[in-house]
């Protein structure tokens, strides 16, 4: 883990030195991520291959049959991975084609910082899912449930506290971030916070179905989400920018209870 960690850091120092480095000599946004991933591989040969073999000896090779296995059975996922980000994005598009860019780059602008909301929710659950399918091959109920109800607890307690942050500071730090333009737009912040705690809450089911293997879940979950999200496309006419969180509300919400459908049944028929 120490190796890891020194990689990681070694990545984010370079990232941020060899971005500016090549974005300043070429003034190119390809150029520079082709240099970046470049980068990236000579750390992994230079630093972590050498450490990773004092271990144990690596062998460089492609077995057909192991890809042909792993095509077939996560295929499924990358769709729905698909499918989960198009119901996100999609009513973004459909804002600007009615309304415009100005729109959107207004709605974009606050959506941004509150997305750090929804990153920290899957801060919360993400150390925690190897304890998931640890206990759910241990057939240990009560260790599942107790680390349902601290994902759980912990994200909410992140709604709260992030709503309660917003009314004391929203507008404030819209101005800071982007100008007296972004001026009385703060009523945009709080349906955007329920639905980034709720997008977490998505990632958690569907990240939770994958770690305990009830891959048929997180395909349909993301499948209906984007079901949903089309759907409720008339919102975006009748709020605009509002319209846009709202159809990702209910989008969210239709995933969830999908994927906790999935969820109850593989608990029943293996808790017993």
């Amino acid at each position: 883990m120490d190796f890891i960690g020194k990689s990681l850091i070694l990545q984010g120092l370079l990232s941020v030195i060899g971005f500016s480095t090549f974005y300043y000599f070429s003034h190119n946004l390809v150029i520079t991520f082709v240099l970046l991933a470049f980068l990236m591989a000579v750390i992994g040969l230079v630093f972590d291959y050498p450490r990773t073999t004092s271990f144990e000896g690596l062998k460089f090779g492609i077995s057909w049959l192991k890809v042909r296995h792993l095509l077939i059975r996560y295929f499924p996922i990358v769709i729905a991975a698909v499918a989960a980000s198009s119901a996100a994005s999609l009513p973004r598009q459909i804002l600007a084609s009615h309304f415009g860019d100005s729109y959107l780059g207004i709605y974009a602008s606050a959506a941004a910082p509150v997305a750090i909301i929804q990153m920290g929710a899957s801060y919360i659950y993400n150390p925690l899912l190897s304890y998931f399918a640890e206990s759910y091959n241990d057939k240990n109920d009560q260790m599942f449930r107790n680390l349902m109800f601290r994902c759980v607890a912990g994200m909410t307690c992140v709604c709260f506290v992030s709503l309660l942050g917003v009314t004391c500071l929203g507008e404030k730090v819209l101005v800071l971030l982007y100008g007296t333009q972004m001026h009385g737009y703060v009523y945009l912040l709080y349906p955007l916070i329920i639905l980034a705690v709720l997008t977490g809450f998505m990632w958690f089911m569907n990240d939770l179905l994958i770690s305990i293997r009830v891959f048929r879940g997180a395909f349909c979950g993301s499948v209906i989400a984007i079901i949903a999200s089309v759907i409720a496309f008339p919102l975006i006419l009748v709020f605009d920018m509002n319209g846009v969180t709202f159809v990702c509300i209910v989008s969210s919400l239709v995933s969830i209870a999908g994927m906790a459908v999935f969820l109850l049944v593989a608990l029943r028929s293996h808790f017993v």
